[in-house]
C-alpha cells in the first residue's frame, strides 16, 4: 500500500512539475502518513478485538495505544539516529565546477575538517550523481561526499533503497517502468495460480539473510504438525505463543545491540570479542545456538500446554 501509494503521488507531482528534492521529501511523507496510518489502524484492530475478548476497556485501550504510539516514536527515532549517526561515513570526493541548482540545492552548512563547506543535496542531475555533498563555493567544487550509514552495507535498508529508487525514479523520470509493469503482471499470474503474492514479493526484494530465518520458522512449524499428525495450528497454541515471545525478544535485544553499537565504539569494551574472540566471533557457534533454538521451538510446538483464561 505504501508503494502504490508512492507512486501514485510521485506520478501527481510529475505531472504538474514538481520533481524537486523538496518534493521528494513530501512525497514520502504522504506516504509514511499512509504506512503508520495502516499499520496504526491494524494494530487498533487487533487490540480492541482482543480486549473485547479479555473483558478490558476500550477507553483504557485507546490510551494505552496512544501512548504506546507516541513512546515507540521517540525510541525508534532516538535508535535510527544513533545507528546512522555510528555508520555515517565522509569520503573524499572532486567534482568540479559545479553551481548550486533547482537539481542540486543546498541544505545549510557544515564544519569538516577545520574548513566550512556547504551541504549540497543532488537528485536528478546531469553532472553530480545523487546524495549529499559537501561544497566548497569558492572553488565551486565538491570536496567530500557524505554516505548516510542506514541503507550502507553496515546496515543496509531494502525496503527504504526500494521507495527511493520508485521516488527518485518518478520524479527524474527515470524509472524502469518495463520491470515494474513485469512484477505486477507476475503478481497477477501468482494469485491467478493460488499463490500469496505479497509473501512472494517480500521474500523477493528482502535479503537471504531475512528471508532465511522466516523459512526455517515454517519448517519448524510444519515438522512439529506432521509430528503430532495435526492440522494447522491455532493463534493461541504453544508454538505461536512460544513464536511470539521470540519475536518481542528479538526487537528488545535488537534495540539493547542498537544502543550500544550507537555509541562510540572507542569507548566500549566488547565483551565477547576480548575475552571470547573465537566464540563470538564464530559462524559454527551462531549456527549452533540458532539450531537450538529451532529445536527448543518444535517441542514447544509440540506440546499442549493449557491455556488458563
Amino acid at each position: 500500500m505504501t508503494i502504490a501509494t508512492l507512486v501514485a503521488v510521485c506520478l501527481i507531482f510529475s505531472l504538474i512539475g514538481w520533481t524537486s528534492n523538496t518534493y521528494a521529501a513530501v512525497a514520502l511523507s504522504i506516504g509514511a502518513v499512509v504506512c503508520i496510518s495502516a499499520a496504526t489502524g491494524g494494530a487498533t484492530t487487533q487490540d480492541l478485538k482482543t480486549g473485547f475478548l479479555v473483558g478490558a476497556t476500550p477507553s483504557y485501550q485507546e490510551i494505552g495505544l496512544a501512548v504506546g504510539a507516541l513512546t515507540s516514536v521517540f525510541v525508534i527515532g532516538l535508535t535510527l539516529s544513533l545507528l546512522n549517526r555510528s555508520a555515517t561515513r565522509v569520503n573524499a570526493i572532486t567534482i568540479p565546477n559545479v553551481e548550486v541548482a533547482s537539481d542540486v540545492r543546498s541544505q545549510g552548512s557544515v564544519s569538516y575538517n577545520g574548513r566550512e563547506y556547504q551541504v549540497l543535496s543532488a537528485l536528478g542531475s546531469r553532472t553530480v550523481p545523487d546524495g549529499r555533498y559537501y561544497y566548497d563555493p569558492a572553488k565551486h567544487q565538491i570536496d567530500y561526499q557524505e554516505v548516510a550509514g542506514i541503507g550502507s552495507a553496515d546496515y543496509p535498508a531494502p525496503q527504504a533503497t526500494l521507495m527511493s529508487v520508485v521516488i527518485n525514479g518518478i520524479l527524474t523520470r527515470k524509472l524502469p517502468w518495463t520491470l515494474l509493469l513485469f512484477g505486477a503482471f507476475i503478481v497477477v499470474a501468482l494469485e491467478l495460480c493460488g499463490v500469496r503474492s505479497l509473501a512472494f514479493a517480500v521474500g523477493s526484494y528482502l535479503p537471504i539473510s531475512t528471508t532465511a530465518t522466516i523459512f526455517a520458522g515454517g519448517v519448524v512449524k510444519w515438522l512439529a504438525q506432521k509430528a503430532a499428525g495435526t492440522g494447522e495450528e491455532s493463534e493461541a497454541g504453544s508454538g505461536a505463543l512460544f513464536s511470539s515471545g521470540l519475536i518481542a525478544g528479538g526487537s528488545l535485544g535488537g534495540l539493547a545491540l542498537a544502543v550500544v553499537v550507537g555509541l562510540k565504539k572507542e569507548q566500549i569494551v566488547a565483551v565477547g570479542t576480548r575475552w571470547f574472540p573465537g566464540f563470538a566471533q564464530s559462524d559454527l557457534a551462531a549456527l549452533l545456538i540458532f539450531l537450538g533454538l529451532a529445536v527448543v521451538l518444535f517441542f514447544v510446538a509440540r506440546s499442549k500446554a493449557p491455556i488458563h483464561n
